[in-house]
């Protein structure tokens, strides 16, 4: 009996381990990778810290979607700007996030800000660059529970800037300026366990990070003629400082091997209650992958989406038939017609997520999630 119970024992205890998992450098995107994600309305409490917790993701919502293209930070205009080590990009109307990703982890590098031209403020340059000095560590690999990681970085941008201003009482001649930043950030990865998506089940980390920035502003002036000229912070009768913005954030995201970006990711006031929610795309839809793979031949339009009783289609090409599938590629609904616009009924389909399949006159089809909630 005894032998037993110890079998047991052990039996439960190894359960418990193999329910953590470890993240490593292939669980991260890279250069060339294509991340899309859906915003969430999510309705459930804060997922709480803690080993072995069981998280349910279960809304389903494809109607948001912000897709995020990694690329090479050496296919840039301002690599040559950027901390060495810099091997990632993310871009975005022309701003961009810079990364070094390598088998030691995951390192935020630089921010480039666009202003596109100046942006009518009146501004002596269009374009705001920020490399960060020491490179802000998101993630330690390999990577699991007691992850603990806290970085204070600096990072400073300098333009031109001719004027002349008082400085204690003295005209001081100006010949640039800075920009500060002072960044902070923690990242700590405090629970695992198991997140249940519409699509099943995935062992996850649950990793917290906050980051908190703030500015200063400084001048390059020359005070007295016998004096050189030195970088002195701006007066407060010309910049209330007060008026600098603070950037805060706190995020909790979970992560699971091989899906190269975190699977769910929620952003948190300063109670820690959500204020919003996105989750993997590949999480909401999966069962049923030789449809939703297929690369589309033509553009189409499904409203409403999520849809009620009915839905309607709508393209520039002429459609000939409508097919409704469940996730498991069953088939629900089929219609002929042949117009460029067609309504179908969906009132005999329960709550969920299903994919319409259109076909063209050409014989082309392409696909949609479609989203029934009553």
């Amino acid at each position: 009996m005894k032998k037993a119970g110890i079998a047991l024992l052990l039996l439960f205890a190894t359960t418990r381990i193999s329910a953590q998992i470890t993240l490593n450098q292939s669980d991260m995107a890279g250069p060339g990778d294509v991340i899309i994600n859906s915003s969430q309305n999510y309705t459930g409490t804060t997922p709480p810290a803690g080993a072995n917790i069981s998280y349910s993701f279960t809304e389903s919502d494809t109607t948001i979607q912000d897709t995020t293209v990694f690329i090479a930070a050496s296919s840039t205009p301002f690599i040559a700007d950027m901390p060495a080590g810099t091997n990632m990009a993310t871009a975005s109307f022309g701003n961009y996030s810079f990364f070094k990703l390598d088998n030691t982890g995951l390192y935020a590098t630089g921010l480039v800000f666009d202003f596109q031209g100046g942006g009518g403020l009146g501004l002596p340059f269009s374009s705001a660059i920020f490399p960060i000095n020491p490179p802000l560590k998101f993630m330690t690999f390999p990577a699991t529970m007691g992850m603990d990681l806290k970085t204070q970085a600096t990072s400073s941008f300098e333009f031109p800037f001719d004027t002349v201003i008082s400085i204690g009482g003295i005209n001081a001649t100006i010949t640039k300026a800075r920009i500060n930043a002072t960044i902070l950030d923690t990242s700590i990865i405090d629970g695992y366990g198991t997140a249940e998506f519409v699509s099943g089940s995935v062992p996850v980390l649950r990793n917290v990070q906050t980051m908190k920035m703030s500015f200063a502003i400084e001048v390059y002036a020359k005070l007295f003629p016998f004096l050189p000229a030195a970088w002195v912070a701006l007066p407060a009768s010309v910049l209330d400082p007060s008026l600098l913005p603070v950037i805060y954030s706190k995020n909790l995201s979970f992560w699971a091997n091989g899906k190269k970006s975190a699977v769910a990711e929620f952003t948190l006031d300063s109670s820690n209650n959500v204020t919003s929610a996105n989750y993997l795309k590949e999480m909401l839809v999966t069962g049923f992958r030789p449809l939703v793979s297929v690369r589309p031949d033509f553009e189409f339009q499904a409203s409403p989406n999520p849809a009620l009783n009915d839905v309607s289609f709508s393209s520039d090409a002429i459609l000939k038939k409508v097919k409704i599938f469940s996730l498991t590629g069953q088939k629900m609904l089929e219609k002929d017609f042949q117009s460029i616009e067609c309504h179908i009924q969906v009132d005999a389909l329960t709550n969920g997520v299903y994919v319409a399949e259109l076909e063209n006159e050409k014989g082309g089809k392409s696909q949609k999630r479609l989203i029934i909630n009553r």
